[in-house]
């Protein structure tokens, strides 16, 4: 039977993950959660999923590794989806930006205390070894200066 141009070419979840580079069961996972869903079945009952799956798939992904969970990755897909009363939207997208730039705030923190250690262990002897005593001075240090900041 001739596909209808118009009409994205339908693929195997088989090839789908292989595409994606994810597991099978993390199709379907996503799939059960809500945020994927299959275009059609074979007759066999094999899913079959659009190519747009596949780019679906990949921000899900990045999503993911980026530190958001499911519940904020399906609202996201949501608006993407269906959009929303304008109100509805912008509360949304600040709320995200907020939480971006206090990850942001909180990664930099992370990043001043390893910066330290490295300095440390750059001015250090020339010993092989780190005494632990010395990172967890860091640490504290590191701790308790930030906590002063955030007050």
């Amino acid at each position: 039977m001739a596909q209808n141009s118009s009409q994205p070419e339908a693929i195997t979840i088989g090839h789908l993950s292989s595409l994606a580079q994810v597991d099978v069961g993390t199709v379907r996972f996503y799939e059960r959660s809500g945020l994927l869903q299959a275009q059609d079945r074979t007759r066999s009952g094999y899913r079959l999923y659009s190519r747009n799956s596949l780019a679906r798939i990949q921000f899900i992904c990045r999503a993911r590794e980026t530190g958001y969970s499911l519940d904020e990755i399906k609202e996201i897909l949501q608006l993407h989806d269906q959009g929303g009363p304008k109100a509805e939207v912008e509360k949304f997208t600040v709320s995200m930006i907020a939480q971006i730039d206090e990850k942001i705030h909180a990664l930099s923190k992370w990043r001043q205390l390893f910066s330290e250690i490295s300095d440390y262990i750059e001015c250090s002897d020339d010993s092989d070894y780190i005494d632990a005593e010395a990172i967890d001075t860091l640490m504290r240090s590191h701790c308790n200066m930030m906590s002063r900041k955030d007050n």
